[in-house]
Order: structure tokens, then C-alpha cells, then sequence
């Protein structure tokens, strides 16, 4: 029994060295510490008039967007104006720069978490086992829970799992759709922190007044005629 129990134990006392081990159900005690941000001045994108064609419309919009190194751009417009095809269109162009790791939370979580895999298994490419608990634990995972199917865990959990996946990848470049929309009230203002002391680039879909408030450095409000700056 003291064997298992010390078992138990390890990823706690692991999780010190990545993260701070949490006071609350809510807590996210995560960190990019080794983030070694592109210069402030390089360009990552610069689309002059790209051509973004939205499903059900058939007038495509024209987009002129410059991103550089440690921009956190945001992005807002009303609902199917096509925020979320313009993120996932900066994702098929970016992803084939492969000196531009990346990393990209959709809106539907489903659409990147495969249900066959637990919450361990799904980190094992970014980290050994027990890195994977420390983080997990960290972010109030039970060890019961670590082991369950993504398809067993809340909306809460899996957003939680994309968020240590996102800072264990090491991506120097943030895509993010609606990325508070998942979490607790209580969640809100570290989920805030974390992303505001991202030191890479940064563009999200966001609606939410608070978290565009404390992070942004750009903000642009998109409309069929392109995207409009808004601050």
C-alpha cells in the first residue's frame, strides 16, 4: 500500500516543477515557460485581398491581414459572418510553414479530440507519462479520470485537455476560436492571464468584452466587405 500511495503521489510533486498544483475544482495553473517568441517585427502572414469563401454565401470576402511575431489579434463580427472559416483558412495556410509551429482550439473541441483516446494518451505525443499526470493533475484531473475516454469528459475537462496540449506543444503561434466559452466564471481570469503572458503571436474569434479587454493589441471586426479595424 505505501508503494501505490507514493505512486500516487509523484505526479503531484512533478506537477510543482511545470505548474502550481491547484486550490479549487477551477483552477488552470499553467505557464509557457519556454516559449521563445519570432521577433516582434517578423511578418508570419500577410494576405493582401486573399479571397474567403464562406460556406452558404456565394459572394467570397476579401481579406487583408498582417500578422507578425507577437501580435494578439482579435477578431469579432456577427454570428456566420465566417470568423470561424477565416481562422481555419489561416490554419491550412500556416500549417504548410513548417517554421511556424502552431497550435489551434476550435470552436466545437469535438472537431480535433478523437474519442478512442484517453486524456493520457492523448498527450503522449508531447510529453512522457508522467509529465502528462503532473499537467493533468494540475488542472484537477483525478487519476481516475486521466484514464477515462475524451467521449466520458465534461466540456469543462477537454477544453482543459486542448489548453495543456496547447502550452506542451510549444507553439509559437495561437489560433483560437471562442476560447473562453468553455470554461467556469471562476476559470475566467487565469484563462486570461495565461494568454495575455503568451509571448508568441496570437488571433481569436471572441465575443467576450473582458477577455479582448486584457489581451488584445489588435482587434478586427469582419463583415462581408473585409476585415475592419475596430481598435
Amino acid at each position: 500500500m505505501k508503494n501505490i500511495l507514493s505512486q500516487e503521489k509523484r505526479p503531484a510533486k512533478e506537477a510543482k516543477q511545470f505548474t502550481e498544483i491547484p486550490n479549487h475544482p477551477d483552477a488552470i495553473t499553467l505557464f509557457f515557460n519556454t516559449i521563445k517568441p519570432f521577433s516582434a517585427n517578423q511578418f508570419l502572414i500577410n494576405w493582401d485581398h486573399k479571397s474567403l469563401r464562406i460556406p452558404n454565401q456565394t459572394k467570397a470576402i476579401p481579406i487583408s491581414l498582417a500578422i507578425k511575431g507577437q501580435d494578439k489579434i482579435f477578431i469579432t463580427g456577427q454570428n456566420g459572418i465566417g470568423k470561424s472559416t477565416l481562422l481555419k483558412a489561416l490554419r491550412a495556410d500556416l500549417s504548410s510553414q513548417k517554421q511556424i509551429p502552431l497550435a489551434y482550439i476550435p470552436q466545437s473541441m469535438d472537431e480535433l479530440l478523437r474519442d478512442d483516446k484517453t486524456a493520457l494518451e492523448w498527450l503522449e505525443p508531447f510529453c512522457d507519462i508522467n509529465k502528462a499526470q503532473a499537467y493533468l493533475a494540475s488542472l484537477s484531473f483525478t487519476f481516475d479520470e486521466m484514464s477515462h475516454q475524451i467521449n466520458q469528459l465534461s466540456g469543462g475537462q477537454k477544453a482543459k485537455l486542448l489548453l495543456a496540449t496547447m502550452v506542451l506543444s510549444e507553439a509559437k503561434l495561437l489560433l483560437l476560436d471562442e476560447p473562453t466559452r468553455h470554461f467556469s466564471p471562476t476559470s475566467q481570469e487565469a484563462i486570461r492571464k495565461l494568454l495575455r503572458d503568451f509571448p508568441g503571436a496570437m488571433v481569436s474569434v471572441s465575443h467576450d468584452k473582458a477577455f479582448i479587454d486584457q489581451v488584445a493589441t489588435k482587434v478586427y471586426h469582419l463583415t462581408s466587405n473585409g476585415l475592419e479595424p475596430a481598435w
